[in-house]
């Protein structure tokens, strides 16, 4: 089995108090094997924040939460700087997908322990930190993504 990096919709936001009963309140949204892809990574870079992990039980928090809405904007803004024909019919299924299952006041859940702690250092939990002090530069990354096509 591959480790992966979730992407989980929620209507609350998760708490040191998260428990099983309202993970099952949580939908998927998307999952990656043995990464933590640009656009995962965007979809929660709006308001983002550490949270407690619907996953593992652990006393810090190693998932990432951000705006829903906004954070879908910006990935579907970033895709539609993508200009190849075999691209168009993808960029309008994700569009359809989320706009279907994303309102308001909901948020975004990257759950990327899994893959993360298959690296030796340092500690997973620092990795999760360093993850969302990387948000602000995901700007310059798109672009230099977007060159390299």
């Amino acid at each position: 089995m591959a480790n992966r990096s979730y992407v989980f919709l929620s209507q609350t936001l998760p708490s040191t108090t998260w428990d099983a009963a309202k993970s099952s309140q949580l939908r998927g949204v998307c999952e990656h094997a043995y990464a933590v892809p640009l656009l995962q990574r965007l979809l929660v870079s709006v308001d983002s924040r550490l949270v407690s992990s619907s996953i593992w039980q652990h006393p810090e928090p190693l998932a990432i939460a951000g705006r829903a809405q906004a954070g879908m904007e910006r990935t579907l803004q970033f895709l539609q700087q993508i200009q190849h024909p075999h691209i168009e019919p993808l960029r309008q299924e994700a569009e359809r997908f989320l706009r279907s299952h994303i309102s308001g006041d909901d948020w975004l859940i990257l759950e990327a322990a899994e893959v993360l702690e298959m690296q030796d250092s340092p500690s997973t939990e620092q990795q999760v930190r360093d993850l969302l002090k990387q948000m602000p530069a995901l700007v310059a990354e798109c672009a230099q993504a977007l060159e390299k096509l």
